[in-house]
C-alpha cells in the first residue's frame, strides 16, 4: 500500500516539478577554486597562461581559434589546467560511483597536498602522483582493484617502464620526469563510465607540455614509453588491463632456455654459410680429430674467444701436418649478451606467431609479422658482430685480426672473411711469381717445386694459396717471363727444360725451378756447341764474322724502325706530369692512368706522400699488395 500510494505521489509531484544541479558544468572550475584555495593571485596566472598560450601556438598544439576559449577555460581553473578538471568531472564523474563535485574536490585536495611544496607554474594531470596511496585508493575504488598491480608495473615502481623512461632521455630532459608524467596522463584519461577512453597525440602533447622545453620530445618519450610499458594499449593512447604486445613477448621470452638460445645461434650460423664455400667450414668441431689434416685451406668457427693449441698441433693422437691451412673465427665475448638478447627476441617473437590460444588482435598479429621481419634483416648483422675474430696460425702462435663491423649488404660469413683476408694479403688465389723469386728462389740456385707448395702448406705463417692451381699459375707465369727456369733434378744437378715459355707442372718428385742465370747459361753453352759443330761443318771463319756483324745491324735497324713507328703513331711519344693528389680526385687520376696505360707500352708514376704518418705494417701491405699484384717498383729509402 506504501509503494502504491508512493508512485501516484510521484505522478502528481511530477506534474510541477522543476530539476536543478546544485552545480553546473560551466560552474565546476569556480566552485574548486574558492573550497580549495583562499587566494588566487590574478595577475601571476594571467602572467603564466599568457606564457603557455603563446608557447603552444609555437609548437602547433592550439590553432588561433583555440586560443581564446582555452584561455578562457584556464583562467577559470587556475592553477589547474583546463582539462584536468574536464577529465576528473566528465570522464571519472561518469562513474555510478563517483560523486563528481564531492569526488573531484576530495582528489584535488589530495593532489594539492602533495604537491605544496613544489615549485610548479599549473598542475598538470601528469603531475598527480599515483604512488600516493590515498590518491591511489580513491582512483582504484571505481575501476577495480586489479590496477593497483599494473600501475605500480608500469608507472610507479623504481624499475616500471615509466622510471627507465626518465632515465632514458638523458640529463637535460631527466628533471622533467617525462616518462611518468606521460604514462600518468594517460592512465588518467584512459577511464570513464561510458564514452572516449583514451586521447589524441596532439591532446598529450597540450596536456603534458610546458613552456621549458620543445613539445617534440613527448614523441620520443611515447615511443620508449610504447617498448617499455606492458599495460599500454597497442591500438590508442590508453591503458587496459591486458598486457599488451610488449609484455606477452616478454613472457614468452622468460620462457626461452639458453639451450634453445645456443642451437639457434648454430642455425643462424648454418644459414650464413655458403652452399659451396671456397673455403671448407668446419662449425663447432668438438676435437682435433674433426677437422681433416689435408691441403684444402680450412675456416673452423668455434664458440671460443680464441683457439686451443690442440686443433693446430694435433690431429687426433698425431701430430698435424699441414698447420698453415687453418683459420680459426672466434668470438667476442663482450657482445655475447646482446646477441643472447637479440635471438631470445627472435625465438619469442617466432612462439607467437605460431601460438593459436593466444587472442591476438589483427593489429597485433600484423606487429608481430613487422617484428619478426626486422629481426630476419638484422640476422647477418647480430651474429658478425659476435663472431669477428679471426686467427691465423704463425710461427709463435696465433696471428689475431679484428674483423670490425660487417660489410654492408653480406650474408654470407665465409665469402665475407675470403673477401676480408684476400683484401689483407693473408690469402692469395695466385701467387705471384716475383715473390716467389724473391722470397723462396732467392739466392738459391734451385728449388724442387713440390717441397715449395709443401713449406706453404705446413709451416705456419707462410703464404697461404686458395689452391694448388694457384701455386702452379705462378710457376708456370715466372718461367714464361724468365723470372726463373723450369726443369728436373738428374742425380743431384738440376737440368733446364724450359724458360722464357710456358711450361707443364705437375709438383712431381725432382721437378725444379731454377735461377734464371743458370738456366740461360745452360742454354747459350749448349746453343754454342751446337752452333760451333754446325758451323766447323759448313761455313768458314770469315762468314761467321760476317754473320754475327749482319745479326747485330739487323737488331739495330729493327728497334729504330720501331722508334720512328711509335711516333708517327703518337703525336706525342712521352707524357711527363707532377700530379698532387686531392682528396676526391683519386678516381679521376685512375682514369687518366688508365688511358695512359693503353697508349704506352710503360708507364711510371713516382709516388711521394708527405706531411703525416703510415704504421710500419701498412707500409709493408703496400708494397705486399704491389709484389703480389706484379707491379714493378723501385723502394726509396
Amino acid at each position: 500500500n506504501a509503494e502504491r500510494a508512493f508512485h501516484q505521489l510521484q505522478k502528481i509531484v511530477g506534474r510541477v516539478e522543476k530539476a536543478h544541479s546544485p552545480v553546473e558544468d560551466d560552474e565546476i572550475e569556480s566552485v574548486i577554486r574558492k573550497r580549495l584555495f583562499e587566494y588566487i593571485d590574478e595577475k601571476e596566472a594571467n602572467k603564466v597562461i599568457s606564457e603557455f598560450i603563446e608557447y603552444a601556438l609555437r609548437e602547433g598544439l592550439l590553432s588561433k581559434d583555440e586560443v581564446q576559449n582555452y584561455r578562457e577555460r584556464f583562467l577559470r581553473s587556475y592553477p589547474f589546467k583546463p582539462e584536468v578538471i574536464d577529465v576528473l568531472y566528465k570522464r571519472w564523474g561518469s562513474f555510478p560511483t563517483f560523486q563528481r563535485t564531492r569526488g573531484v574536490l576530495r582528489i584535488l585536495s589530495i593532489v594539492i597536498h602533495d604537491l605544496i611544496n613544489e615549485k610548479l607554474p599549473f598542475i598538470r594531470l601528469g603531475d598527480f602522483n599515483l604512488g600516493n596511496e590515498e590518491l591511489r585508493r580513491e582512483l582504484i575504488t571505481h575501476i577495480g582493484s586489479e590496477w593497483d598491480s599494473i600501475i605500480a608495473q608500469d608507472i610507479t615502481s623504481p624499475n616500471s617502464g615509466a622510471k627507465k623512461v626518465d632515465e632514458s632521455l638523458g640529463t637535460a630532459y631527466k628533471p622533467y620526469r617525462l616518462g611518468t608524467v606521460i604514462s600518468t596522463t594517460i592512465f588518467m584519461t584512459s577511464f570513464s563510465g561510458g564514452g572516449i577512453k583514451s586521447i589524441s597525440l596532439k591532446e598529450l602533447k597540450l596536456y603534458t607540455a610546458e613552456p621549458s622545453f620543445q613539445s617534440t620530445i613527448i614523441d620520443t618519450a611515447l615511443n620508449e614509453l610504447r617498448r617499455q610499458l606492458f599495460y599500454i594499449s597497442d591500438d590508442d593512447l590508453r591503458f587496459q588491463n591486458q598486457p599488451n604486445l610488449n609484455r606477452i613477448i616478454l613472457l614468452k621470452e622468460e620462457n626461452v632456455s639458453e639451450d634453445q638460445i645456443i642451437e639457434e645461434e648454430k642455425n643462424i650460423l648454418q644459414r650464413h654459410i655458403s652452399k659451396n664455400p671456397k673455403i671448407k667450414v668446419y662449425l663447432y668441431p668438438k676435437f682435433s680429430k674433426d677437422i681433416p689434416d689435408n691441403e684444402e685451406l680450412k675456416l673452423v668457427i668455434l664458440k671460443k674467444d680464441k683457439p686451443d693449441k690442440d686443433f693446430l698441433e694435433k690431429y687426433g693422437e698425431t701430430p698435424r701436418i699441414y698447420r698453415n691451412t687453418l683459420i680459426f673465427l672466434c668470438v667476442n665475448d663482450e657482445y655475447e649478451e646482446a646477441l643472447y638478447d637479440y635471438i631470445r627476441k627472435l625465438i619469442a617473437l617466432r612462439s607467437i606467431k605460431q601460438d593459436g590460444k593466444l587472442q591476438l588482435s589483427e593489429s597485433q598479429k600484423g606487429e608481430v609479422e613487422n617484428m619478426l621481419k626486422q629481426q630476419k634483416q638484422r640476422e647477418y648483422e647480430e651474429i658478425r658482430k659476435y663472431y669477428k675474430k679471426l686467427f691465423l696460425p704463425n710461427k709463435e702462435d696465433f696471428k689475431e685480426l679484428d674483423m670490425g663491423i660487417p660489410n654492408f649488404g653480406e650474408s654470407k660469413i665465409d665469402e665475407e672473411i675470403y673477401d676480408y683476408l684476400r683484401g689483407q694479403g693473408e690469402i692469395l688465389e695466385k701467387i705471384s711469381s716475383k715473390v716467389i723469386k724473391d722470397k723462396y728462389l732467392g739466392e738459391k740456385d734451385f728449388i724442387e717445386t713440390k717441397k715449395l707448395y709443401d713449406a706453404l702448406l705446413k709451416t705456419p705463417g707462410e703464404l697461404r694459396v686458395i689452391s694448388k692451381e694457384g701455386f702452379i699459375e705462378g710457376i708456370k707465369e715466372g718461367v714464361e717471363k724468365g723470372l726463373f727456369g723450369f726443369g728436373y733434378l738428374e742425380g743431384e744437378k738440376p737440368v733446364c727444360k724450359k724458360i722464357n715459355e710456358i711450361p707443364t707442372v705437375s709438383l712431381s718428385e725432382g721437378e725444379v725451378i731454377i735461377k734464371s742465370e743458370l738456366c740461360k747459361e745452360e742454354k747459350v753453352e749448349k746453343y754454342q756447341e751446337e752452333v760451333l759443330t754446325y758451323t766447323s761443318q759448313n761455313i768458314d771463319i770469315t762468314t761467321q764474322t760476317e754473320l754475327k756483324q749482319g745479326v747485330e745491324t739487323l737488331q739495330v735497324q729493327t728497334v729504330e724502325e720501331q722508334d720512328k713507328e711509335n711516333e708517327l703513331r703518337f703525336g706525342k711519344n712521352e707524357v711527363k706530369l707532377h700530379v698532387w693528389i686531392q682528396h676526391g680526385k683519386v678516381s679521376t687520376l685512375a682514369r687518366i692512368i688508365t688511358l695512359l696505360s693503353k697508349k704506352f707500352n710503360t708507364v711510371e708514376i713516382e709516388i711521394r706522400a708527405y706531411d703525416g704518418t703510415i704504421e710500419k705494417s701498412e707500409y709493408d701491405n703496400i708494397l705486399e699488395t704491389l709484389i703480389q699484384e706484379n707491379i714493378e717498383f723501385q723502394e726509396e729509402q
